[in-house]
Parts: structure tokens; C-alpha cells; sequence
């Protein structure tokens, strides 16, 4: 949500657009990074070597969790990680 709101008026659109899509269900709040923590972890390290940083180990899981989604994101780097091993992540994303 962050990444999208800071990104949103660079492209002439409005950053309150990523809050109206809570209520409407476009993006799904519901995620505890406590409990997910370990396989966070699990995550981090496996990427190392790109620096994954937190918020992107976040979505990744999050797109574990959820195998319908589809991540929005302007880091190429969503175009290597893999949820579950080696699944592909659906993405949204300005190359696509």
C-alpha cells in the first residue's frame, strides 16, 4: 500500500485511490507479519544476494496465502521471487 500511494501522484494519480480499495476489496489488509515471521525470515535469506527487503518479503507471502492475487509493484525484482518455492507471482507491473 505504501509503495502505491508514493507512486500514484509521480503518474498524475490520487494516493487516497490505494485506501478506497480496502472497503471495495481490490487489496486484503488482513495479514499479520508476527505470525508470519519465520517463513519472512526464510524468505530474506533466500534472496539475499538481491536484498529483499521487508515489505517485498511481505507481498511475496501474502502471495502465498492468497494464490488468486496479484501483486502490484514497480520492482523488477518481483519478476524472480517465487512464492511457495517455485511459483511464479501474478503481477501488475509497468513492463507487463
Amino acid at each position: 500500500m505504501t509503495t502505491t500511494s508514493l507512486k500514484l501522484p509521480a503518474g498524475g494519480g490520487d494516493p487516497l485511490t490505494v485506501l478506497a480499495w480496502v472497503p471495495r476489496r481490490v487489496i486484503n489488509l488482513a495479514f499479520d507479519a508476527e505470525d508470519a515471521i519465520e517463513r519472512l525470515r526464510v524468505l530474506q535469506k533466500a534472496y539475499r544476494a538481491r536484498i529483499m527487503d521487508f515489505a517485498a518479503a511481505c507481498r511475496v507471502r501474502m502471495s502465498a496465502i492468497n494464490p488468486r492475487s496479484c501483486v502490484r509493484t514497480t520492482d523488477s525484482h518481483f519478476r524472480i521471487y517465487r512464492r511457495k518455492g517455485r511459483q511464479t507471482i501474478p503481477l501488475l507491473a509497468p513492463w507487463q
